[in-house]
């Protein structure tokens, strides 16, 4: 949802009685959201027998790509697999708003 150019998710609903899934609109007292502009972006990285942990933030409409290179600081990787919702996606792109977590390689002599 975008109200006055900023991205807002609506993440409840309350009504008198309580929170509800869905609602008409005359019955509902108050909508909770979140501005969505942003999104933090979990990325698992591995080399061997050890994985390293981290975060990215983004755009929510940046796109990242299987085999794309990530420069994160003390070590680059690349792109293998990224997860979506219930689904893993092995090819292709998709909008940071929908990634649960990338999973990403070392490259060689990055890790520090």
């Amino acid at each position: 949802y975008t109200r006055d150019g900023e991205r807002i998710m609506i993440t409840g609903i309350e009504l008198a009685s309580g929170r509800k899934e869905r609602a008409r609109a005359s019955e509902i007292k108050t909508l909770w959201s979140q501005a969505r502009d942003r999104v933090v972006v979990k990325i698992s990285v591995n080399k061997g027998q050890n994985t390293l942990s981290r975060t990215i933030e983004a755009s929510y409409d940046e796109e990242f790509c299987i085999g794309d290179m990530l420069d994160l600081g003390d070590i680059k990787a690349v792109v293998n697999k990224i997860r979506a919702g219930d689904e893993t996606l092995r090819k292709g792109c998709i909008e940071a708003d929908y990634i649960k977590r990338i999973y990403a390689k070392a490259m060689r002599n990055t890790w520090r």
